[in-house]
């Protein structure tokens, strides 16, 4: 079955929502980019990896990868979501 994946910067990081095609339930994961402001993030279809804009007053702004599927590393400081 299709998944369905809803990309979401806050002020707090960005979140992954997840769906399958009937999109009743959801599963979230994050905070990635803890701490970052996240203002724009996008799915490489190829790749599937997951790149994101964020942005702070102290670092300046920064492309960040969030989602590696080649070492399926992730940026998160929950152990769980790694």
């Amino acid at each position: 079955m299709p998944l369905t994946v809803v990309l979401v910067g806050t002020r707090k990081g960005c979140f992954i929502l997840e769906s399958d095609a009937d999109r009743r339930d959801w599963k979230m994961r994050g905070p990635y980019c803890e701490g970052w402001p996240i203002y724009h993030a996008v799915h490489d279809a190829d790749s599937g990896a997951i790149y994101a804009a964020a942005a702070s007053e102290w670092f300046r702004t920064q492309l960040v990868s969030v989602l590696q599927p080649a070492t399926r590393s992730l940026r998160s400081s929950h152990p769980e979501q790694r």
